[in-house]
């Protein structure tokens, strides 16, 4: 799937996305093995090694902007991320495809 931003968009890719930080504040308290960390909000499920912690969590901020620069939105649903993408096939007869896609 190729995703492209839409016309005119000019979204700047350095804010960090709220799923992101809270995310990366859960990592940082079970660094610190403080099993009572309670995000405000929900975030995301990753497994990875502790070495590769930032480099995921930066993947997945560009990957939360492009999707949401493209129209398109991530949810947390029961501790499990979907991508939410919508397209509209036909804009008088008011078709809607809604694909939803874990990760």
């Amino acid at each position: 799937m190729k995703l492209t931003l839409q016309k005119g968009s000019k979204k700047q890719y350095s804010e960090v996305d709220p799923l992101v930080t809270r995310t990366r504040e859960k990592f940082v308290q079970e660094s610190k093995m403080t099993w009572d960390f309670k995000p405000n909000g929900p975030i995301l499920d990753i497994s990875v090694s502790k070495e590769l912690q930032e480099c995921a969590l930066n993947l997945m901020n560009r990957f939360i902007q492009m999707m949401k620069a493209c129209g398109h939105d991530i949810i947390v649903k029961g501790g499990t991320t979907y991508a939410v993408i919508e397209k509209l096939e036909d804009e008088l007869l008011g078709d809607v495809n809604r694909e939803t896609l874990s990760f």
